[in-house]
């Protein structure tokens, strides 16, 4: 009896974190990001896979106080290994040579510096493509922008 309370503890505690849609899927609810995480916010595009966090921190610490850096965009070199792991033993497919990151600052002020002195940067041989996180103010056209998608790992921003 004691097992199956426990497993029963256990398994509300797992449901209460998860959706159930069928036997077979499941769903993590995830907490969404406060508006003001997305103002603090900024995407960095183009960046070297041998960039580590500290050199990147290190990087935007001039435009504000960074809280947090996450790298995104991450191919792992065999299969099977985690993107995290990927990263964190820098073992990245070969013909890829960027990755992505979201850079967080303290302040709204910090973001907004680093997207003005940021953007366009060399950095690593690299030109720094950084804009802000949050949705888009309805200003820019979306009919000057296109998604390509399928591109060999060996193509560069740079040749596009």
């Amino acid at each position: 009896k004691t097992a199956v309370r426990a497993s029963r503890s256990s398994l509300h505690s797992h449901l209460r974190k998860s959706l159930i849609l069928n036997d077979d899927v499941m769903l993590r609810a995830t907490p969404a990001r406060a508006d003001s995480d997305l103002e603090r916010t900024v995407f960095v595009g183009n960046l070297d896979k041998s960039m580590s966090r500290k050199q990147l921190q290190k990087a935007f610490s001039e435009c504000g106080k960074v809280e947090t850096v996450r790298f995104r965009g991450i191919t792992p070199d065999k299969m099977g290994l985690p993107k995290k792991a990927a990263a964190i033993l820098h073992k990245t497919h070969d013909k890829r040579d960027n990755i992505t990151a979201y850079v967080v600052f303290s302040s709204a002020e910090g973001a907004n510096n680093a997207v003005r002195t940021m953007n366009g940067v060399q950095l690593e041989e690299k030109t720094l493509r950084v804009d802000h996180a949050a949705k888009s103010s309805g200003n820019e056209s979306s009919h000057l922008s296109i998604f390509l998608g399928n591109l060999p790992f060996d193509v560069t921003e740079e040749e596009i």
